[in-house]
């Protein structure tokens, strides 16, 4: 990565506001990576911040289907489609199951 800087005095740096974010971006992807933690790629956080149901962004990420799910967490697959579609939250054991089986966290579905 080339940075320009520039040197105030012997404790300081001035870089630009772009160079300094993708600092910070490198910074928290080594934090993530040094907790073992999934890293995730831009199109699937866009699709996200877009506003998509978020058990639906991550059960089509591990390339599952409602039926799949359904069987692996032991829930109706008529609930899942509901908590996708917004008809309905899900209980906490609901999400609890379905979230073990995505390999994330329940709040990562809220």
């Amino acid at each position: 990565m080339d940075v320009d800087y520039e040197m105030l005095g012997t404790e300081k740096v001035v870089i630009s506001l772009k160079d300094f974010e993708m600092m910070l971006d490198i910074i928290a992807y080594d934090e993530a990576k040094a907790r073992k933690e999934e890293a995730f790629p831009a199109a699937f956080a866009a699709r996200l911040i877009k506003g998509e149901n978020r058990l639906k962004a991550y059960r089509t990420y591990r390339k599952l289907s409602q039926a799949a799910l359904a069987k692996a967490a032991s829930v109706p697959q008529g609930l899942i489609s509901e908590i996708e579609t917004g008809k309905k939250t899900g209980s906490i054991n609901t999400l609890k199951a379905l979230a073990d089986v995505l390999s994330i966290e329940v709040d990562d579905l809220l």
